[in-house]
């Protein structure tokens, strides 16, 4: 089944896509915002390599926080607790993600930003064949995930 463009824009969902060198980046979507075809178009696929990544994948090295974050999440340190804001994403990094958070309300420009990316970065092939499977249908053409530290929104519509 999959997933309506009325829950994409009402639920915080958490999806996955992969770059040409086998790289993962973990993307949470905060509401407001679609999902690529590819993701949006399995409930159960999105479902289960979500839950796979938090529950089942082991946890292989340290995260380390974007200096950049700042920009994106006004009062962060202040206001905003860093650690607890980013404990979500390092969660993913620790597994070996790239973890992207994205503006909260989409306009012109909007983009999904690193939160943490990962010191030991997990590889396509190191992951079970199902998880291979899915991820595969989502694939950045044009994106190196160890080195990007933001990404267009509107480019991962298109995935």
């Amino acid at each position: 089944m999959s997933i309506s463009e009325q829950d994409q824009i009402s639920t915080d969902f958490d999806w996955f896509a992969v770059d040409l060198s086998g790289y993962i980046g973990h993307f949470a979507t905060a509401g407001f915002k679609n999902l690529p075809a590819s993701v949006a178009s399995s409930a159960k696929d999105l479902e289960l390599i979500t839950t796979y990544f938090r529950t089942s994948a082991p946890m292989i090295g340290p995260a380390a926080i974007s200096s950049g974050i700042g920009q994106f999440v006004p009062g962060l340190g202040i206001k905003v607790d860093e650690r607890r804001y980013t404990q979500s994403f390092r969660f993913m990094a620790e597994r070996g993600l790239f973890s992207f958070d994205i503006e909260t309300y989409p306009q012109s420009g909007t983009v999904y930003f690193l939160v943490a990316a990962p010191t030991v970065p997990v590889h396509l092939r190191e992951l079970p064949d199902f998880i291979q499977a899915i991820l595969c249908r989502t694939v950045f053409a044009n994106v190196d995930l160890a080195s990007c530290l933001q990404i267009a929104y509107k480019n991962t519509l298109v995935l």
